[in-house]
């Protein structure tokens, strides 16, 4: 419904961007109209938080887009997902997780997979469905640690808490990691919009009666609440928690925000960029208002870390 739509471009041949992430050559990519990104700078935070930290590493810039040489104002380009998966880390099969627990939502593979290496994947995330059900204590963890790069999953699952994610259960893929005996998934996560909530998508009383007092923002999902509710897979979370806030210190976080405006800025100035912003959720924007959402996003998450570090040190 919104006036600003997203888009996935598919080009005949490679085109070689250069940006201010560097460059890269790209036949398919998403411009993401940000419609729904206050100030346009929370999918572009997570996304270097989660880069820091390891866990995936998706080309993207800022620019605006021009159809027919009319403004559509700003967009955010990005690599898509799935090609990041089988082109750049060489993985077999990558697939998105629905929003209704594990079923799978999309699936592609690449080129050279037969549908029997499919089935065999299928049949391991299947696993995973059953294990957060049905296994207890040591073995469940030792399966998720086998089949699930628990690492970065559960430092994703910090970064949803810290940054009050709204809605995250959806919004991510899993990719057979290349070169493993055992089959087991890595993750990519994907689309920040809702960061910043006073809420997590299933609503605060359902929430609480899955978790309780844990430190995860959403219950979502069967893995998520195995997670909470095993001990030994909850010290393990809370000890990425713990990492994750650790490589953020102030002075880190707020070069990270300074950066962003940095590359925002130009934009900013931009009659056409700001008069499209209208169409947005944010509705029409400029540079005061700018600084002043990022500066309130920024005490947000030192505040909101600080009171974290309390609890998992």
């Amino acid at each position: 419904k919104f006036r600003r739509k997203s888009y996935r471009v598919e080009l005949d041949d490679d085109f070689n961007f250069e940006t201010n992430y560097g460059s890269k050559p790209l036949k398919d990519f998403h411009l993401l109209s940000l419609a729904m990104d206050r100030g346009y700078f929370g999918n572009r935070l997570a996304f270097d938080c989660l880069e820091e930290a390891g866990v995936f590493k998706l080309y993207r810039a800022y620019t605006e887009l021009k159809i027919n040489g009319q403004s559509e104002g700003l967009y955010g380009l990005i690599q898509r997902p799935e090609d990041y998966a089988i082109k750049d880390l060489g993985s077999p099969y990558v697939l998105r997780r629905s929003a209704v627990d594990f079923v799978i939502a999309d699936y592609k593979s690449a080129k050279d997979q037969t549908p029997r290496k499919k089935i065999r994947y299928d049949k391991v995330y299947e696993t995973l469905i059953d294990a957060s059900k049905n296994l207890e204590g040591q073995a469940q963890f030792d399966f998720f640690r086998t089949h699930l790069d628990l690492d970065a999953y559960c430092t994703w699952l910090a970064l949803n808490h810290w940054f009050q994610n709204g809605d995250y259960t959806d919004e991510l893929l899993f990719y057979v990691e290349p070169g493993k005996e055992e089959v087991q998934f890595g993750i990519i996560p994907w689309d920040f919009d809702d960061i910043f909530a006073t809420a997590p998508h299933e609503d605060w009383p359902r929430r609480n009666a899955a978790l309780g007092d844990k430190l995860l923002f959403s219950s979502e999902v069967s893995l998520d609440r195995s997670i909470a509710n095993n001990p030994l897979l909850y010290t393990f979370y809370l000890q990425k928690m713990k990492a994750l806030l650790l490589l953020f210190p102030e002075e880190k976080l707020r070069g990270m925000f300074a950066e962003i405006y940095r590359d925002l800025y130009p934009y900013f100035k931009r009659p056409a960029v700001l008069e499209m912003s209208q169409y947005d959720r944010q509705k029409k924007t400029d540079l005061v208002r700018l600084e002043q959402q990022m500066n309130e996003s920024f005490q947000f998450l030192l505040k909101r870390r600080a009171d974290l570090l309390k609890v998992v040190e």
